[in-house]
């Protein structure tokens, strides 16, 4: 008693959220979980979590940043860090998730040229077998004498028995493709296709969702790199390089964990070519430190090795 909750039948957008809803799994998918396999509406819903989780997050952190006295170098550097390497996740994401619907879409254009031929022969065989039935019934009121008209009829419905075989036998190769035996397995064939095609609609709605999310955390990182202008660059770059070998790590820690067996070393390769690509100056100024990092160790090690030669 005094209940005040209600349950609200709206979508997440049209109620203002910003997550995606889980899908629904259905008594097939939870069996085979329950029995240690993977069901792929299961695998989605666990991503999907995942992935409201990592949004939350990212939202909090871009909070903190808007809100943190960035007034030194170190906080600067890794606050622009931090926030790229949320891109980079967000734009592994988007990777993940075009890569996955374009893997189902072509699974469904494996399947679905048959299932359409398969409900023209079922509807075909129908056809001809009531005609079939047809004849025969016409035939067996025609009278004795009308000969040539049972002749014609004759040869017509063997015509349609031979026209009935080729139909049935191609009819029962498809079910065979599908490793099936009989016309009511089908069904199971169809739902699956229908769930995939869900599928592809919510890996477009996660994809599209990460998008916008990366477009706002883009605009971010570059009002934080015009702040980040006042500082001087000769101590910020080096600083900046320093704290994203660090953040590297922890970004690469956390794909593992949210992706699990789909985690991929080269998608996350790719996403930090296209952010690279998306961020072309200050790539640019960064592979130049870098490159000087590097030629200073170069020189040290030379020099070491020539005090130790004396």
């Amino acid at each position: 008693m005094g209940e005040t909750a209600r349950i609200d039948h709206r979508s997440h957008a049209a109620r203002g959220l910003p997550e995606l809803p889980t899908v629904h799994e259905g008594v097939t998918a939870r069996t085979m979980e329950s029995k240690g396999y993977t069901a792929d509406r299961c695998e989605l819903n666990r991503q999907i979590k995942a992935d409201n989780a990592f949004l939350r997050e990212l939202r909090r952190q871009m909070e903190r940043i808007a809100k943190a006295v960035l007034d030194t170098i170190p906080t600067i550097a890794r606050a622009l860090e931090a926030l790229r390497q949320k891109l980079l996740m967000l734009q592994y994401q988007i990777l993940h998730y075009r890569s996955a619907a374009w893997q189902t879409a072509d699974d469904l254009r494996d399947i679905k040229p048959d299932l359409a031929r398969f409900d023209t022969l079922t509807a075909e065989i129908k056809a001809k077998t009531a005609k079939q039935r047809s004849l025969t019934n016409e035939k067996k009121q025609t009278p004795a004498w009308s000969l040539l008209k049972k002749r014609d009829l004759t040869q017509r419905i063997n015509a349609l028995a031979e026209e009935l075989e080729d139909l049935r036998t191609e009819k029962n190769r498809i079910l065979a493709s599908f490793d099936l035996t009989d016309d009511k397995d089908m069904a199971e064939i169809r739902k699956w296709t229908k769930q995939q095609e869900a599928a592809i609609q919510t890996l477009n709605a996660q994809e599209s969702r990460c998008q916008t999310e990366l477009n706002t955390a883009l605009e971010e990182y570059k009002n934080l790199c015009t702040h980040a202008a006042n500082f001087d660059p000769q101590a910020l770059w080096p600083e900046r390089l320093q704290q994203r070998e660090v953040l590297a790590n922890e970004a690469r820690t956390t794909l593992k964990t949210n992706f699990g067996k789909n985690y991929s070393e080269k998608r996350l390769n790719f996403a930090e070519q296209r952010l690279r690509e998306m961020l072309p100056e200050e790539e640019r100024r960064l592979w130049q430190c870098s490159r000087k990092k590097q030629h200073y160790k170069r020189e040290n090690r030379t020099v070491w090795k020539g005090i130790n030669a004396r």
